[in-house]
């Protein structure tokens, strides 16, 4: 599960010096999060000569509580070079999930 798509609205655009998308990402088993690394891809898909971007969360203790006490999740902040349309792929323990936003 990955969220909260609100957070990319408000805080700057892709482009802008400084912009990562704020986005949480919650593995099936939540105590994932605690020893595992995450790894986020983001792919624009507007030109495939632009780099895709790669960035590492958690495996180091950096996970974050829910709060609640029902689980632990990664929160991310991947960097977007640009406006437009990206792929986000999320992969950990070698199982990946995707999702495709404008922004």
């Amino acid at each position: 599960m990955a969220g909260n798509f609100y957070e990319l609205l408000g805080r700057g655009t892709p482009g802008d010096p400084g912009f990562v998308a704020k986005i949480y990402w919650v593995p099936r088993d939540p105590e994932v999060a605690k020893t595992e690394a995450l790894t986020v891809t983001a792919r624009y898909l507007g030109d495939a000569r632009q780099p895709t971007v790669t960035v590492g969360f958690g495996g180091d203790g950096t996970w974050q509580s829910s709060g609640t006490g029902t689980g632990y999740f990664w929160a991310s902040g991947t960097p977007m070079p640009r406006k437009g349309r990206w792929r986000l792929t999320a992969t950990a323990l070698g199982v990946w999930g995707c999702f495709k936003v404008t922004a």
